[in-house]
Formats: structure tokens, sequence, C-alpha cells
């Protein structure tokens, strides 16, 4: 759930925004994701399938109450490109484990890495009393899990009709633009690590 509303509240058309669209898309060859303008690169594991290269920007669509709590912390105008997505079905009925990476513009979060992801969890809490989704949010706290580079990190757990789901959302701030990094679809502390195993082998530039 947090995973869709961090990609794509709307799909609305953004290829207007030039800086958005054109400076951070990667490519895969040989198996290896990379992204020149984020400086790294990640291998794909044989058991993973890719979803999603290079996909279409999405804006958020607020409506008035919302921009104007935004605007009151200098965060509106968020536009969101998946850069990469990919999944390994663990149980054949099952979603499966999903990493994402996405790209956000920093022009509308004035704060940061921080500022967004209080700004998804406040999304989400907006949403809780909406829906049959009820969300638990964890601290948000700065850890290396990323090629050894630091992140912030949040878990976020969500109850849909009564199955407890958890995803971990990672963000740090590059250049233009923050790295949103989302895990998801995984089950056991077993399916977490191996998720974490594959952000492991992310090497960075110098």
């Amino acid at each position: 759930m947090l995973l869709s509303v961090l990609q794509s509240c709307s799909t609305e058309d953004s290829t207007n925004n030039q800086n958005v669209v054109s400076s951070n898309s990667g490519i895969i060859e040989n198996d290896v994701y990379t992204n020149d303008y984020f400086d790294f690169s990640l291998p794909i594991p044989v058991e993973w399938k890719v979803i999603t290269l290079d996909g279409e920007v999405s804006e958020f669509e607020l409506d008035n109450a919302e921009k104007d709590h935004l605007t009151s912390k200098g965060a509106v105008d968020v536009h969101s490109k998946t850069l990469l997505e990919m999944e390994k079905k663990v149980h054949p009925d099952s979603a499966g484990i999903r990493i994402v990476f996405l790209s956000e513009d920093r022009s509308g979060i004035k704060h940061g890495a921080r500022e967004y992801l209080e700004y998804a969890q406040q999304l989400m809490r907006d949403m809780d009393g909406n829906s049959e989704v009820r969300y638990e949010f964890g601290s948000i706290k700065s850890q290396s899990t990323i090629g050894g580079k630091d992140f912030l990190a949040q878990p976020v757990f969500f109850w849909n009709q009564g199955i407890k789901q958890a995803q971990m959302t990672y963000c740090q701030e590059f250049k233009d633009y923050l790295l949103v990094v989302v895990l998801s679809g995984f089950v056991s502390k077993a399916e977490l690590a191996e998720a974490k195993a594959v952000l492991s082998a992310v090497e960075w530039g110098d």
C-alpha cells in the first residue's frame, strides 16, 4: 500500500519537467543495473525479474487542505519516478519480494530525506481512517544498509483484512534528488534478509 503511494498517487504525465525525466535514468547491461546520475550499480540476481526500468514520471495529487499543510512545511510539488523495480517469486500464490528504486525531485522537499519519509507517513495516517488498512510506523533511523552507504530507514507495518504485512523504506539525498528504495512483499525475517542481501551488493562510485 505505502509503495503505491510513494510510486504513483497519479498517472499524470510530467514529461514537461525535463529535470525530472532526463537526469536520473539507468540501464541494464550484462545483468547489471547502472545509474550514472546516482553513481551506483547493482547486479540483478538470477532469481529476480525486472518489472520496470526507467518508468513513467508521476505526481502526487493533493487536495487543498493537503497543499496548505505541506506548504507550511515547505513540501509541495513532489515528483516521483520509478528507476528500477524487480521481484522474486517466493511462493506461487504470492506477489513476491519486491525491490523498487525511486527518484524524487527535491525542489518541493525543503528539508530532504527525513521530511520525505514523514510526509509519506502523514499520507498513510490520513488514509488510515478511510480504509480497511491499519498502519504502524517504526522510528526513522540512519542505517548502513545499501552498499555500505548510510540511508534513513523506516519500517512500516500494516494490517489488511487481518493479515499483517511489512515494508522497509530507505531514503537519502543525492544532488537535486532523493533516492528512495522500498522493500516489500516479505513475510518472514529470512525473506527480508534476502532482499537486504541484494541491496548489500550495490556498488557506489568514487
